[in-house]
């Protein structure tokens, strides 16, 4: 009996119609289900992918979670007929942007080199970025006369 294949790709994307990857027995026959279709396809030198976006599935049709869990299935069938045990995967799909951060530090200062604060979506992968403006200019004036130099 082959081993499980495993499933590769990733397990969070944005992409609704994602390419699923894997690795099997070397020309071994694999099937794979997600989102109430089959899929059927050869580990070519032990890899195997099915192109969500442009496979026509064996029997079923693709209907994924476009916000959520959808679980894949993946089984690998050898040249003598004898299939594995599934290689599973929890594909996480979000297409919900995140919040706006919000910058809670004070609007106005006379300060410099100001911190900035505020918060942001937990899961946002970004820290904030922040650009010093520049000094302000002085002027003189007659009351307060520039220095000499």
């Amino acid at each position: 009996m082959p081993d499980a294949p495993a499933v590769t790709s990733a397990a969070l994307t944005r992409n609704t119609t994602p390419v699923i990857t894997g690795t099997a027995e070397a020309g071994s026959t694999v099937t794979v289900t997600i989102g109430g279709a089959t899929y059927t396809t050869t580990a070519t030198g032990g890899n195997w992918s099915v192109n969500l976006a442009t496979a026509t599935p064996t029997t079923g049709a693709l209907s994924l979670n476009a916000n959520g869990a959808n679980p894949v299935s993946a089984t690998a069938t050898d040249a003598s007929g004898n299939v594995s045990a599934p290689g599973t995967q929890s594909l996480v799909i979000d297409t919900t942007a995140p919040n706006a951060p919000a910058v809670t530090s004070a609007a106005l200062t006379n300060n410099a080199a100001p911190t900035l604060t505020g918060a942001r979506w937990p899961s946002t992968p970004t820290a904030p970025t922040r650009s010093r403006p520049p000094p302000p200019t002085r002027r003189a004036t007659s009351r307060h006369p520039a220095p000499s130099r």
